[in-house]
């Protein structure tokens, strides 16, 4: 029965050991981002790691954000295949809305409203597009 009592409360917390091992490290070493696509990990590792979570999505806005909007075919594909490696109705919550899988342009929208709130996203965005500069 205390097995039983364990594993029960192990599925019913919000990250996994990996998940927590990896927030633990992110806040020993002052890691500032950390890319997280869990549901439920991603609010607690922010708050526990004091990190800012970053998502799939938000690496293709950084990418047209940096690069231009010349390859938006291939990222939007990117996105098609990113969106198809759940089953339905278990994608990340950050690429729905109302129960619907977002469209690319949406979560590009979604990842623009959340950097343009965040000082350390924006930050973080001006460090990689000083550091792409040619």
């Amino acid at each position: 029965m205390k097995e039983k009592a364990i594993v029960e409360s192990k599925e019913k917390q919000p990250v996994n050991d990996g998940e927590r091992i990896t927030a633990a490290f992110a806040k020993a070493y002052n890691i500032y981002y950390y890319m997280s696509d869990d549901n439920k990990a991603a609010p607690y590792i922010k708050s526990l790691a004091a990190v800012e979570v970053v998502n799939f999505c938000d690496i293709l806005f950084l990418y047209t954000t940096i690069y231009g909007k010349n390859e938006l075919d291939s990222l939007q594909m990117c996105y098609v295949k990113f969106t198809k490696l759940y089953e339905v109705g278990k994608e990340p919550k950050v690429i729905k809305q109302n129960g619907k899988v977002l469209s690319f342009i949406d979560v590009i929208k979604r990842s623009y409203i959340k950097f343009s709130h965040s000082d350390s996203l924006k930050r973080l965005m001006d460090n990689i597009i000083e550091n792409n500069k040619e």
